[in-house]
């Protein structure tokens, strides 16, 4: 973090009054410091923010701000405090005239609320809705299937299986919608990830193609989640040699994450 201030420091940080330039930067090392896991660095950096905008007013470095903040405090476990970053994120956003952002913010508004515990359902589905609904007014794809899969994890967890997989659909239609591009995998993969979650993968009509576009398409993130649903697949089938294989996947995979962890990424 030493090396961050004195970058700070030559752009203009360390005068008696911040300026925009040094907020900017403060709010670059908020997203190096993602990009390293540095969470409590995250947060310290948008407290700084937080305090430099009380001198000089800028809203595209709040809206940045209280994004990165609210990821961080949910990696930490603090909801609560990720719920109060990303609601006034939104507001930011919104006062901005940034419809999709705000959408943005709405949807980890939801997903904050949804950690928070069964109590905040219906703070969340709101949250969700409110999402959806300028997803619809700005055609924005990407911002609608994200809301509809808020809305099927939260209906799924409570128990609401039909209208899980309804939603769940309805994700996955509208990010197919999507002109392709790195993006439209990431939400594909997230999207089928919460339709085959919702389906029965005991039924004999099964559609085992989306299974498998899953398997096709999953990054590191959801990689993971498609090989297990692939193997819960292979073994209510009775496939065991099929079903060993998979399992044997995962175990590489944990094997590998476990490797990271103790090592550290592999430098270039």
């Amino acid at each position: 973090m030493a090396g961050w201030k004195a970058h700070k420091r030559s752009c203009g940080k360390g005068s008696a009054r911040p300026s925009l330039a040094a907020m900017v930067c403060t709010a670059d090392g908020m997203i190096s410091a993602m990009a390293r896991g540095g969470w409590a660095e995250v947060i310290a950096l948008g407290k700084e923010i937080e305090r430099d905008l009380g001198f000089i007013y800028n809203g595209n470095v709040e809206g940045r701000a209280r994004a990165q903040m609210g990821f961080a405090y949910r990696q930490l476990g603090e909801d609560e405090k990720a719920r109060r970053a990303f609601e006034r994120g939104a507001e930011v956003w919104g006062g901005l005239g940034d419809l999709k952002s705000q959408g943005l913010m709405m949807v980890f508004v939801g997903r904050s609320q949804m950690a928070m515990g069964a109590a905040f359902s219906r703070d969340s589905s709101s949250s969700f809705d409110k999402a959806r609904r300028l997803g619809l007014k700005l055609s924005d794809f990407a911002l609608e299937s994200e809301s509809c899969r808020g809305l099927a994890d939260l209906a799924k967890r409570e128990g609401r299986l039909e209208e899980a997989q309804l939603l769940a659909q309805q994700a996955f239609i509208a990010v197919d919608l999507l002109r392709e591009g790195d993006e439209k995998d990431i939400l594909k993969s997230a999207a089928l990830c919460s339709l085959l979650d919702c389906s029965d993968l005991k039924a004999l009509d099964f559609d085992e193609a989306l299974l498998h576009q899953f398997v096709e398409i999953a990054g590191e993130i959801h990689q993971p989640q498609a090989i297990g649903f692939l193997a819960a697949r292979h073994i209510h089938m009775g496939r065991r040699a099929e079903a060993l294989a998979a399992c044997t996947a995962i175990l590489a995979l944990a094997a590998k994450v476990f490797f990271t962890l103790v090592t550290g990424p592999r430098r270039p």
